[in-house]
């Protein structure tokens, strides 16, 4: 059996498993967190505002800058896109480790509040035992 806790279990797992079934661990959602809604969105988004402000000033074109921040925020739609069902459904299975209702994720549509309940839920120790959405990973 694989080890739940590492970065390439939870990253590959986060794309394979959308049945939002079972149940996640604090690390495998945390480094999912971490590299798919930071560290990505931060490099992608780095990466063509410096192309877009390079070809800018070697060029003089303010154009070639404005194309690049719109692709910029195209591709962040996009990742967005492709990364929401499967986050919602890791989102449920970190709730199920907790024994808590798949449900709870609507929290987050309360600013600020919910935020910190979403928060405080997603980072609480799951239960150790086998609860009603099964038994913990290892």
């Amino acid at each position: 059996m694989a080890n739940t806790g590492t970065l390439g279990f939870a990253l590959k797992n986060f794309w394979v498993d959308y049945t939002g079934w079972g149940r996640a661990r604090r690390s495998e959602y945390w480094w999912v967190v971490l590299f798919y809604y930071f560290l990505i969105p931060f490099v992608i988004s780095f990466c063509l505002n410096f192309v877009g402000t390079f070809c800018g000033l070697i060029y003089n074109s303010d154009a070639i800058d404005t194309f690049f921040k719109s692709l910029d925020w195209l591709v962040s739609m996009l990742w967005w896109c492709a990364t929401l069902v499967p986050g919602f459904c890791l989102a449920a299975r970190r709730l199920h480790d907790t024994d808590r209702s798949n449900w709870n994720v609507l929290w987050s549509l309360l600013p600020i509040v919910g935020w910190i309940v979403l928060l405080v839920f997603m980072a609480s120790e799951g239960e150790p035992k086998k609860n009603r959405f099964g038994a913990p990973r290892k």
